[in-house]
């Protein structure tokens, strides 16, 4: 695959993003090229990052560029006539929300509940910055699942599809208001290497990372990388990757009958009282009396 997309327009109006007649919403699943141009539409993009890093760059409508650095679990919104593009993206794939505006201001065929626009679209700029949301954890698992679903039926079209994807929209939505807004101009906006590192330990806490491998993997001296990433996430990369981890503990506990040593070794652990001990110290709690004060939860709500 080319690194850039060939002779891409810059501008795209409604036809041939909105398949349904009449709808105020369509949706795209799929692999982005590693470079794709400046370009705007005539419509709304909500977009949510499912795999893989990118640098972001977004105008405007005060024309101030913002560069932003992309990871799995980001939110963001792209408004009618605002230029935005990537760069240096690695193995980005993207659920991208389009939302026509006329269309929905007129009627709402595909919302179970009357959403104001403001409503659906909540990451515009304060104080001057861009925002944007960050899903993590069990929380990014549950927002792709309603995509998952909302890309399903507007695809499949089955009986009722109106309504399921409707309903799969509502939830995905309730989950980004309730989310905590963050600056979209992060420290690592201009620097791919950190985003791309963020990524891979992301989709892969497990897997055996080093301050060696992720400093040659970003192209960066070791301290060099140690300062960046800390400014960008608050936490020194291996702090950061631990943190992972045990919220992988947590979801597999809450999700499956795994021993403590098939856990251990999901999780990335050499060993399941290493295991034990890291997330004691995390969530003072053993492993076993969170599966057991979860199960108690689950069942009390059920009952």
């Amino acid at each position: 695959m080319p690194d850039a997309i060939p002779n891409i327009p810059p501008y795209y109006d409604e036809s041939g993003f909105f398949p349904i007649p009449d709808s105020p919403l369509a949706i795209q699943y799929a692999k982005q090229w590693k470079t794709v141009p400046l370009h705007h539409h005539a419509f709304d993009e909500l977009v949510f990052v499912a795999q893989g890093s990118a640098v972001h760059t977004i105008i405007g409508e005060n024309g101030k560029k913002q560069c932003c650095g992309l990871i799995p679990g980001d939110v963001f919104h792209v408004a009618p006539g605002e230029w935005h593009g990537y760069e240096h993206a690695g193995s980005l794939i993207l659920y991208n929300l389009f939302l026509n505006r006329s269309v929905l201001e007129q009627k709402q065929s595909l919302l179970p509940c009357e959403f104001t626009l403001a409503g659906l679209l909540p990451l515009r700029e304060k104080n001057g910055v861009r925002q944007k949301i960050h899903f993590s954890g069990s929380a990014r698992d549950e927002a792709q699942k309603c995509l998952s679903r909302l890309h399903r039926e507007l695809t499949l079209r089955p009986n009722n599809f109106r309504l399921a994807a409707g309903l799969a929209l509502a939830d995905f939505l309730l989950l980004v208001s309730r989310a905590k807004q963050i600056d979209g101009s992060n420290a690592f906006g201009s620097e791919p290497g950190i985003a791309r590192t963020l990524a891979r330990m992301q989709s892969s806490p497990e897997s055996r990372h080093t301050l060696t491998t992720l400093a040659r993997e970003a192209a960066m001296s070791m301290a060099a990388y140690k300062h960046k990433f800390a400014a960008a996430t608050g936490l020194p990369p291996i702090e950061y990757l631990i943190r992972l981890r045990v919220e992988r503990i947590r979801m597999q506990l809450e999700n499956s009958e795994r021993s403590m040593t098939e856990i251990a070794a999901n999780c990335g652990f050499c060993s399941a009282n290493h295991m034990i001990r890291t997330f004691r110290k995390y969530q003072n709690i053993t492993p076993l009396q969170y599966r057991k004060m979860f199960r108690a939860q689950a069942t009390l709500m059920e009952g």
